[in-house]
């Protein structure tokens, strides 16, 4: 059995830790019979680098949630847009009364990112993208 490398779309043996064509590390996942899988912690040996602290990016969708910072914080670059050009345009054309509505959007986001788990806000946000 083959995979593919996610970089350079190589065929490598299933059991190559490695790409052998771009060197390209592959990831392992979890063993599914564990109990119970913790991700690896910020600032410990092995952490992703696209891990990102959800208290952060509460905070940040909660204060600034109407600029869309929190969403570019966590990668997820056009609901950062279109949160800062909604506030921008709507808030423009309603002397700045329409900038409740992605501010509302963004401390509603806040509050989701600090109640989920670190997995579930990982996998939702940062990996699916999801806005709610």
């Amino acid at each position: 059995m083959e995979i593919e490398c996610p970089n350079c779309k190589q065929k490598a043996p299933d059991t190559a830790t490695a790409c052998p064509s771009c060197g390209t590390a592959f990831a392992t996942p979890p063993d599914p019979g564990a109990p119970y899988y913790r991700p690896p912690q910020a600032g410990s040996s092995g952490a992703p680098a696209d891990r990102k602290d959800k208290t952060v990016a509460g905070i940040l969708g909660i204060l600034l949630g109407g600029l869309g910072i929190h969403a570019f914080y966590i990668g997820n670059t056009k609901m950062g847009i279109i949160l800062l050009l909604t506030g921008l345009i709507v808030g423009i054309v309603t002397c700045g009364i329409g900038f409740g509505i992605p501010g509302t959007i963004g401390i509603i986001q806040g509050i989701l990112y600090l109640v989920a788990s670190e997995q579930d806000f990982h996998d939702k946000y940062v990996v699916r993208q999801q806005w709610f």
